[in-house]
């Protein structure tokens, strides 16, 4: 077997021979004759390596025209060979190209590699009758198609060529980058070129004379020689992608081909030392993993996965919401005026965030991102929705609706901000109990107390609200059942009495930290901060207009509430969860209120409808802070409302921020300055030093996000699924004596068993209904269609009181 020996070109070039007819002609050559007068056939070819255009080479020479070339009368000859759709050149590697010839007497002959099959434009040639290996380029792509000599018309070989007769020639190419690739020319100085772009798949060898356009010259023989690595390894897959781990579950690697895989723990990417891959291995610690998979020393790339490790059981949720309060109002942030001990304990028994932002302007907005996981307007909804109206639509799904489908019981204390006409109250939106206030009390006329849909006080004094709100709160902990709970808190901003060094914003503050630290006190009493995770932040920032009732601080942020200036986005933020969450660590990575609803679902392992656009991501292990630096590519887009249009002022990448627009309210913040504002907030938090002019790409490139984002919005709100009938098609039923009734029906995938009631009669003048359903047997979702088919089976021996029941009727009672 020759040296030169086809290895496959389909995955790595690695020898291409050409040979003479003057030798014995072997499966391993390929063999071509003296360009002038082709006469005879290929032979010897490996399938992958053929001549383009084949067919006309017994008719005359492949590649004819005169291109321009001195008086234009001239002819080009030569022949391409395609290499192949595989073919392209490998960074960090040798080629080389080496020729031999007899017969030359008037011609100059040239090689290259080129992405096309066609010369568009011959490059001038020297005349006479010295040989030189040129390297061409193609006119229409400088730079690009061949390997080239940037333009000049003069560039020979070494002493190596001879004037005529036999000789041979040797070019290097060494792609130390694609993009600053060096050839060499028998010795010559380097070349530089470009081979970025399109595979170049086609070798091109031809000459030219410029005087008589024949000649009697003979290619004898060409050798290609390129890199003896084998193609990079595959990547590695790791299941699951990311996420959380319970007790039990493991990480699982994988990549194609079966190579060996190396993984690491610490953050590290891996190396041939690194651990060896055999069985599915679980962690110790939350973490990220990254893997890659190993040929020899040649290594595959990266992949990475960062994991969560919680308990078996989904834990209980408590979120306690405040309103109006700024960074700069609570110790735990720094502030110096205020008092917050109960806040403060439970930033050191968790984590502290400082990158948790609110969607923009208006407290009805953040919570309506934090229970759907989506910017207030694709529900329409408005900044501040006035008492007894409508808010929200019926349709949307819930972060309580998701919680009850995974069997966690829900309850809403507090004052509610999205609507409280029918169809927009809680009990409307998946929250089982509701004690509260249907409006904000600083909204006019003053709410009512309601426990859900009666009016326990029709004039709750704002003196004792708290007390009595925190009370209910309490209640609800100590009666809760054995099923796993989901508690909102939404403490209404009223006035306080009290002594803080920043008046009526700080004894505001005070109040609600001495409120929150009832239900932290109750959790603790009972044993269950084990098995809680409580999250605690403000849904606004501080007020800075005047005269507002509460000029309280957002330092070290600019503005406050209504602005798109980080002071009024912003948000303080503690989470605390005993043994999952680490005590007294800070979390700098950026969060948003949609992010919310889908990183809790998955905490909870609750179903999430795919049949509308959402906006938050999950993000368990930066609400858990196992992940404590965000990713520098994460999106975060800030929305404002101005009348009847909706804007998009601000967008966040990573660390760096881009203001398109920006409103002040703080009359002691400057104005804005020159638009767009880019700043990078991690070593600018005030947003004082913008960055347009010596960031120009990234500028254009958070502009392009913004206009795609945008996109994303019809103009049809809200952004819901069609309405649906509550029964999809007619119930079955079936009975017998012994099995007794079993009642299947299909209802929408987002329905919950409480809206649908089952009614015993005698006799069809009276019903006897069912608190709910207590007999469901079965429950199958298909996601696809968004459809659920449920299966209800009735025991014969259900108490019958007052005689056998003959008549049963299955009613949906909510839409």
């Amino acid at each position: 077997m020759p040296a030169a020996f086809f290895f496959s070109l389909s995955t790595m070039l690695r020898t291409l021979a050409i040979a003479s007819l003057a030798t014995a002609a072997t499966a391993a050559d390929l063999v071509v004759e003296h360009f002038d007068a082709p006469s005879g056939p290929l032979s010897g070819r490996p399938p992958s390596v053929n001549l383009l255009s084949a067919a006309a080479w017994s008719a005359g020479p492949i590649f004819l025209g005169d291109g321009g070339v001195d008086d234009g009368s001239n002819t080009d000859q030569g022949a391409f060979l395609d290499l192949g759709p595989g073919f392209a050149f490998q960074p960090e590697s040798t080629y080389t190209l080496t020729l031999s010839y007899n017969g030359l007497a008037n011609a100059i002959l040239f090689a290259g590699f080129s992405t096309t099959a066609a010369n568009p434009s011959a490059q001038a040639q020297t005349q006479g009758t010295n040989f030189a290996l040129r390297i061409r380029e193609q006119a229409s792509t400088p730079g690009k198609g061949f390997w080239t000599y940037n333009g000049s018309s003069t560039f020979t070989t070494g002493s190596s060529a001879s004037p005529a007769g036999s000789g041979s020639s040797t070019l290097t190419l060494l792609t130390r980058q694609l993009t600053n690739a060096t050839a060499t020319v028998d010795g010559s100085a380097p070349v530089t070129l470009d081979l970025t772009g399109a595979a170049y798949r086609h070798l091109f060898i031809g000459y030219e004379d410029p005087t008589t356009g024949e000649s009697t010259v003979t290619l004898e023989s060409l050798l290609l020689t390129g890199p003896t690595t084998d193609p990079p390894p595959p990547p590695v897959a790791i299941l699951p992608a990311s996420g959380l781990l319970r007790p039990g579950e493991s990480v699982t690697l994988s990549a194609p081909g079966g190579p060996l895989l190396r993984y690491t723990l610490d953050g590290s990417d891996p190396t041939p030392s690194s651990t060896l891959y055999s069985t599915p291995f679980s962690l110790t610690t939350s973490g990220e993993v990254r893997a890659r998979s190993f040929s020899g020393t040649t290594a595959g790339p990266v992949s990475a996965a960062h994991f969560t490790l919680v308990p078996a059981a989904p834990p209980n949720l408590v979120l306690i919401l405040g309103e109006g309060i700024g960074f700069g109002d609570l110790s735990c942030y720094g502030a110096v005026s205020t008092s917050t001990p109960r806040l403060d304990l439970l930033a050191a028994q968790g984590t502290r965030f400082t990158g948790l932002c609110a969607v923009g302007p208006g407290a009805s907005s953040s919570s309506y991102a934090l229970l759907t996981g989506r910017v207030s307007r694709r529900g329409d909804l408005a900044d501040r929705i006035a008492p007894q109206q409508p808010g929200w639509d019926r349709r949307e799904w819930t972060l309580a609706e998701s919680l009850r489908k995974a069997g966690y019981d829900t309850a809403f204390i507090g004052a509610w901000k999205l609507g409280s006409a029918p169809g927009s109250l809680p009990r409307d939106q998946g929250f089982q109990l509701f004690h509260g206030l249907p409006w904000s009390p600083t909204q006019v006329p003053a709410p009512a107390l309601f426990e859900n849909e009666t009016v326990l006080d029709p004039a709750p004094p704002s003196t004792t609200l708290l007390d009595t709100l925190a009370t209910r709160a309490e209640s609800y902990l100590s009666s809760r059942g054995t099923a796993p709970f989901f508690l909102v808190f939404q403490v209404p901003s009223v006035p306080a009495t009290g002594s803080s060094l920043l008046g009526p914003q700080g004894d505001r503050t005070e109040a609600f930290d001495f409120t929150a630290g009832r239900l932290l006190d109750r959790i603790d009493q009972l044993g269950l901060d084990e098995e809680t995770l409580v999250l605690f932040l403000s849904e606004s920032t501080a007020d800075r207009s005047p005269p507002g009732p509460s000029i309280g601080s957002n330092a070290p942020f600019r503005d406050g509430d209504g602005s798109t200036w980080d002071g009024g986005l912003r948000l303080p933020a503690i989470a605390r969860w005993t043994g999952v969450i680490t005590p007294g660590s800070d979390n700098l990575a950026p969060l948003w209120l949609p992010d919310l609803y889908p990183s809790l679902t998955a905490l909870a392992g609750a179903w999430q409808p795919a049949d509308r656009p959402y906006d938050g991501s999950a993000r368990p292990e930066i609400l858990l802070s196992s992940r404590r630096r965000g990713d520098p590519d994460t999106l975060l887009f800030h929305h404002r409302r101005s009348g009847a249009d909706h804007l998009i002022p601000a967008v966040r990448k990573g660390p760096w921020k881009l203001h398109l627009s920006a409103n002040n309210t703080d009359p002691q913040n400057p104005a804005p300055g020159i638009l767009p504002l880019l700043f990078q907030t991690a070593t600018d938090p005030y947003e004082r030093i913008t960055l347009v002019s010596s960031q120009p790409a990234l500028v254009t490139e958070m502009q392009a996000a913004v206009n795609s984002h945008a996109a994303t919005f019809s103009a049809a709100v809200p952004q819901l699924p069609a309405p649906r009938e509550p029964f999809l098609g007619h119930p079955e039923t079936t009975f017998s004596p012994a099995g007794g009734l079993r009642i299947t029906y299909r209802r929408p995938a987002d329905s919950l068993d409480d809206r649908y009631l089952l009614e015993f009669s005698h006799d069809l003048t009276g019903w006897t209904p069912e608190p709910s359903l207590p007999w469901v047997e079965s429950s199958t979702r298909d996601e696809t269609e968004s459809t659920e088919t449920i299966v209800l089976a009735i025991p014969p021996s259900h108490p019958q009181p007052g005689g056998a029941r003959a008549f049963v009727r299955l009613r949906a009672v909510h839409p």
